[in-house]
């Protein structure tokens, strides 16, 4: 399929931007993809998963259709994998524990766990789904500057839908957007998972 795309582009430059090498296995088959096109291909490891390779991509995608070269559509989306964040809680404990992915102890509260490119780590934890919307809050509003924010959401009911009340009201000059998690992370995480993931604009960014 890489290769089918790669050749369908055309002969480049083509910047193909995606999750971390720690987490699939995608990054080396789009490694073998362009070798073997004729493409001129720079294939991205972000070193995150989710929404946060999301990011990475959004930011390529804007400096692409802003005119500027490869190279520039390339830092810029290893800029975005190296300051990009995400504070999120998970509610299927013990699908989580099976996958393995996540290490979590045999505490019956649900933890608030960060993740960005130096991996994943619990910073607490919470009894209740709106107890958590608040330490993410708490955490987001000590992150200075103007931020892209995404707001990620599996089913998780009104919490959300409070939780981008809260963020729009404390940060109305802040990119927000909210997003569906998607169900390779569910698969792991759980229906009910939510969180938020938030980089640094530029000072110039749209």
């Amino acid at each position: 399929m890489f290769v089918d795309t790669y050749r369908a582009l055309g002969a480049g430059p083509i910047v193909s931007v995606h999750i971390g090498a720690t987490y699939s296995g995608t990054v080396d088959v789009a490694r073998l993809g362009a070798r073997l096109s004729t493409a001129e291909v720079v294939v991205v490891d972000t070193g995150t998963a989710s929404f946060l390779a999301g990011c990475c991509v959004l930011a390529a995608a804007e400096a692409a259709s802003d005119g500027r070269g490869s190279a520039d559509v390339v830092a810029a989306a290893e800029h975005t994998a190296e300051t990009v964040s995400s504070i999120f809680t998970i509610s299927e404990l013990d699908r989580a524990r099976a996958g393995g992915r996540l290490v979590i102890d045999d505490r019956d509260d649900a933890p608030v766990l960060l993740m960005n490119r130096s991996g994943i780590s619990v910073v607490a934890s919470a009894r209740t789904a709106d107890a958590a919307a608040a330490l993410m809050l708490e955490h987001l509003d000590a992150v200075p500057g103007r931020l892209r924010i995404g707001i990620g959401d599996a089913d998780a009911g009104p919490v959300v839908d409070e939780l981008m009340s809260q963020v729009r009201t404390r940060r109305p000059d802040d990119d927000l957007i909210r997003y569906v998690v998607g169900p390779t992370v569910a698969a792991h995480a759980g229906m009910g998972t939510f969180g938020i993931v938030y980089h640094p604009l530029p000072p110039t960014s749209r």
